[in-house]
């Protein structure tokens, strides 16, 4: 069936676009977690999901499958996705879009004919050019490595299997990608998420990534927070390792590592930055 929403639909969720081709879109603008608003309530959060159902669908690009690691990603439309200044952002809405009403996989579902263009607007959440002025130059980030193990196969130090990329060449294809978005952020402190928990031996995957971008910028510019002997990160993913530009954070982190990790209990110890 063709419809025309003429109502605002917000680019809610794309947990699944990568991988399926579909997306979530609401209507009443984005969707936030119900504590995030609320103070947690079972009952508020049962009522919640069920409102959250029935402001939200589907929109499907068409595939009807999975996605392989290189095939192209592609919006709805059909309009490949060059970069991240061309694809569609979390937020931004569409107003008055025409689609076909389907419903497969146990969901209703968009899906957009040939011709109709899927078109965001951007000033319904424009892109922040800077964060706001706090007063001090001092960056601190947070970056999700997408399960960064150099442990290829086997196990782990810690008896569990890796998790990240399978071979050689996947490997060396994340480090490139991790080390030109860390350069690129200009922090001076970044916390490292889903990155392998391990810090026995001479070669790990926080020291690795962290002598990979001191290579490309041909100086020892940045080092990390020894973590050794405090793996207790469930599935061995670090939740937060920490890694510092040395000539701005080094002489705060040797007056403030020691007793901070020390008073953390043992089985977080290896999860959180230091300072």
């Amino acid at each position: 069936m063709l419809v025309t929403i003429d109502e605002a639909l917000t680019f809610s969720e794309s947990f699944d676009y990568e991988d399926y081709g579909q997306a979530l879109l609401s209507t009443d603008g984005p969707i936030y977690q119900y504590s995030q608003t609320n103070t947690p309530d079972v009952d508020g959060n049962a009522a919640y999901q069920q409102e959250v159902a029935d402001r939200t669908i589907l929109i499907d690009d068409g595939s009807n499958g999975a996605r392989s690691d290189y095939d192209p990603i592609t919006e709805p439309d059909g309009d490949l996705i060059g970069a991240n200044t061309d694809a569609a952002m979390m937020g931004q809405s569409v107003t008055g879009l025409t689609a076909i009403m389907d419903y497969d996989f146990g969901e209703y579902r968009l899906r957009l004919p040939e011709g109709v263009d899927f078109d965001l607007d951007d000033a319904s959440n424009p892109v922040q050019e800077q964060p706001a002025d706090v007063g001090s130059d001092f960056k601190v980030g947070s970056l999700n490595v997408l399960n960064y193990f150099t442990t290829l196969s086997g196990l782990m130090d810690n008896g569990q299997s890796p998790r990240g990329a399978e071979n050689e060449e996947e490997l060396a294809r994340q480090t490139a990608k991790l080390v030109n978005t860390i350069i690129g952020m200009d922090a001076d402190v970044i916390g490292l998420v889903e990155i392998e928990n391990d810090f026995a031996g001479d070669t790990f995957a926080l020291k690795t990534l962290v002598a990979e971008v001191n290579a490309t910028l041909g100086y020892d510019a940045w080092d990390f927070v020894d973590g050794a002997g405090q793996q207790g990160c469930r599935k061995g993913r670090g939740l937060a390792n920490l890694s510092t530009h040395r000539t701005k954070v080094l002489p705060l982190l040797e007056l403030r590592t020691e007793s901070r990790v020390d008073s953390l209990p043992s089985s977080h110890r290896g999860l959180y930055p230091a300072i």
